[in-house]
């Protein structure tokens, strides 16, 4: 294989850094945020499918992955596993060079799970018996769009030791994000992950970007930037989503699954958000609020909140924060858009709110949604007020 690079100094070190590692792994593990959106499935899907490029045994997990009805058009999104399993084996090994085996059964008491050899004659000691662990199953972390480790969710929380032995490359264009990787692919000037990881690709071998994976990137570049309306455009952004599209990204199967999939119930959903809609207009601020009894009329459900906040993003350009609460088995959910250089991590921190600078969702303390609307618009303008100033 030949690997030709056209990049800056400092970017074609990284990425020969990056191409090396992937060189080395057999095993590779893809993994990102659990706060997901489309960019960082596609960006991680796109990751995948360059690993399958290299005949790599690659996984790609996000912890408790359910992909938006809107985003089943994806290729090989079926690949995306919602929990890390079988990240490595326990051996058991007993001494049968004396007594031999005759039977073995095994009885599972709450948590504990208690193991029964049976010699054919005489006794086993706890000096015939020995335990070891099998090496991880994985050989190479690529976490794709997480700013750090604990945004992973558990698989990070339940397997720390793993990710503190194996090494990691971290992909992300997000400021917040705390290079833990040792291989750090972050450029903030990037409008998002799929964006990186075309010219990481770009980069490695062109030829590699088939009609699926530029769908896919496309695809991620599309969202991230509201169909490139995002302040945060760039020239390099556009050439990029052209060059996509002349390497058969089907831009208009896209554009339909996005934009032009809505369900009746979706819009009746998307009128009763406009019936409650207010706005502080000085402060930029832009909110309503969904009942249960919403989601019943409208016969839709709380999925369905992504595509009303997306409607409210397109539809209110002078907004720079938009806030959607709603009630959802029995609790108050608030999803909260922001627009540079608001950071919605930091507005909703309150709250320990889970998501990325530019979205996140959590449940404020108030569980009746007057009470939690006034809690959480009231401490929103008081932040807005002090950013203005």
């Amino acid at each position: 294989m030949i690997l030709v690079f056209n990049f800056f100094t400092v970017a074609l070190n990284q990425i020969q850094q990056v191409y090396e590692a992937i060189q080395r792994a057999k095993n590779p593990l893809i993994v990102t945020r659990q706060a997901w959106d489309h960019d960082t499935i596609s960006a991680g899907l796109g990751i995948l499918k360059l690993m399958q490029r290299f005949e790599k045994n690659a996984h790609f997990v996000c912890e408790n992955f359910n992909p938006h009805k809107n985003m089943k058009f994806l290729p090989h999104l079926e690949h995306v596993k919602p929990k890390l399993e079988n990240i490595n084996k326990l051996i058991i090994k007993v001494d049968t060079s004396k007594i031999k085996l005759q039977d073995i059964s095994y009885d599972l008491k709450g948590d504990l799970l208690e193991i029964y050899l049976a010699p054919q004659s005489g006794a086993w000691s706890e000096n015939d018996l020995r335990t070891q662990t099998t090496d991880y199953k994985y050989d190479l972390v690529i976490s794709v769009g997480a700013a750090d480790l604990e945004s992973l969710g558990a698989i990070y929380e339940k397997h720390a030791d793993f990710f503190y032995k194996t090494p990691i490359i971290n992909i992300d264009a997000n400021p917040a994000n705390e290079h833990f990787g040792q291989i750090n692919h972050v450029d903030i000037t990037a409008t998002s992950s799929s964006e990186l990881v075309y010219g990481l690709i770009e980069n490695i071998n062109r030829s590699f970007i088939d009609e699926d994976l530029a769908t896919l990137l496309l695809t991620g570049m599309i969202t991230k930037t509201r169909s490139f309306k995002s302040t945060n455009v760039t020239p390099q952004t556009l050439a990029i989503a052209s060059q996509l599209v002349a390497l058969g990204a089907r831009r208009e199967e896209i554009i339909h699954n996005l934009y032009r999939t809505r369900t009746i119930q979706t819009l009746k959903l998307w009128g009763r958000a406009l019936a409650r809609l207010k706005a502080d207009e000085p402060l930029g601020l832009v909110w309503t609020l969904l009942t249960r009894d919403d989601f019943i009329h409208s016969g839709s459900s709380p999925e369905d909140v992504e595509d009303v906040i997306s409607e409210l993003i397109a539809n209110s350009p002078k907004a720079s924060a938009i806030l959607i609460l709603y009630e959802d088995s029995g609790a108050v959910r608030a999803l909260l858009h922001t627009e540079r250089p608001l950071n919605a991590i930091d507005l909703g921190r309150n709250w320990q709110a889970q998501g990325e600078p530019e979205r996140v969702s959590f449940s404020p303390d108030e569980q009746e949604l007057r009470q939690a609307e006034e809690q959480v618009i009231s401490h929103l303008k008081k932040e807005l007020e002090k950013l203005n100033r």
